[in-house]
């Protein structure tokens, strides 16, 4: 994750234009956590959608120790 967020880095142009070479890195470090958080995000949504769909579509569960 992190040696792809570098390349990402790299590749940005709005990114090549910092003044040193500490601030790049810290803003392409501030990206590569911005998009393992949005990643985290958006599979717990998938989990939670994927979810809701199961209790809609399955039938009620019964207890059978009850």
């Amino acid at each position: 994750m992190i040696s792809g967020g570098s390349s990402l880095c790299t590749r940005s142009p709005s990114l090549r234009g910092m003044e040193t070479n500490e601030q790049r890195r810290r803003q392409c470090h501030e990206l590569v956590v911005a998009m393992s958080l949005i990643h985290i995000a958006v599979y717990m949504l998938f989990l939670s959608l994927i979810s809701n769909l199961r209790d809609f579509t399955l039938p009620p569960r019964t207890n059978f120790l009850a």
